[in-house]
């Protein structure tokens, strides 16, 4: 099997500027990319947390017979931890903790033909009590093709009974409303429903997960002068159940 070396990092400023291929793979080709974390390409010791590096990722990767416009579908099909984790405490000094990571899990949509693989993060989703990822390196087995179906200007995660629009916006409502209507827009194409029932059924049965929250006002992420710890906008993702709707053959 096909494998990407975490030796192949990239910067992450590079990301839209680099078209050289650190690889090149078929789509619904399954390889495994190994991620990096962004202090150390491995953390074995909670002494890699002080010798913090630019944050770079694995890759590009390019996948055939994908063109601008795009969404590429990745399906994860393993995911195997190496190493530990590292988070940033709230705190004036910005210290990193160390974690040992016993659960990890994430899927990932973009748009392009040029796929990057960054640190992974444990814990994603549920609020993160540190306020940012649990992040660590893995080596990430996955397969790549052209999504047709599930088409948004964001990402979008797929699971047997339930998908999940994400948003990223400074407004913690704002991030909220537009992964709402996403979801309501997926929904309208499976159903059939009219964008308003969909976005009613969104609202009454959707999940809502907090990702990265550094905006709100939790005291421990600002500084003394006031200033945030990171300027990061806020990050959510909603989870549609799809389930019922298979029940009354709704699910195209």
């Amino acid at each position: 099997m096909r494998r990407v070396s975490r030796e192949l990092r990239r910067s992450a400023r590079d990301r839209y500027t680099v078209t050289e291929a650190a690889a090149r793979v078929k789509q619904n080709e399954v390889f495994i990319v190994e991620a990096a974390t962004c202090v150390q390409p491995v953390l074995k010791s909670p002494e890699d947390c002080r010798n913090f590096i630019e944050r770079q990722e694995t890759g590009p990767i390019y996948v055939e017979g994908i063109k601008a416009g795009d969404m590429m579908r990745i399906d994860i099909i393993d995911i195997k931890i190496v190493g530990h984790a590292s988070g940033a405490r709230c705190k004036d000094n910005g210290q990193r903790e160390f974690f040992e990571v016993k659960h990890e899990e994430g899927i990932v949509i973009c748009h392009g033909g040029l796929l990057y693989l960054g640190d992974l993060h444990a814990y994603q989703g549920w609020g993160e009590w540190l306020g940012v990822g649990c992040e660590c390196a893995g080596d990430v087995t996955i397969s790549v093709c052209r999504e047709d179906f599930f088409v948004s200007q964001r990402p979008v995660i797929i699971k047997k009974d339930s998908y999940t629009c994400i948003a990223c916006r400074v407004s913690y409502g704002e991030a909220i409303d537009l992964a709402l209507n996403d979801a309501a827009l997926i929904l309208v194409k499976m159903t059939g429903l009219s964008h308003e029932d969909a976005l009613s059924y969104c609202k009454l049965t959707g999940n809502g997960m907090n990702g990265q929250m550094w905006h709100l006002p939790y005291p421990a992420l600002y500084l003394k002068d006031g200033s945030p710890v990171m300027d990061f906008p806020c990050t959510v993702g909603m989870e549609i159940p799809t389930g019922i709707l298979k029940k009354y053959g709704k699910i195209l």
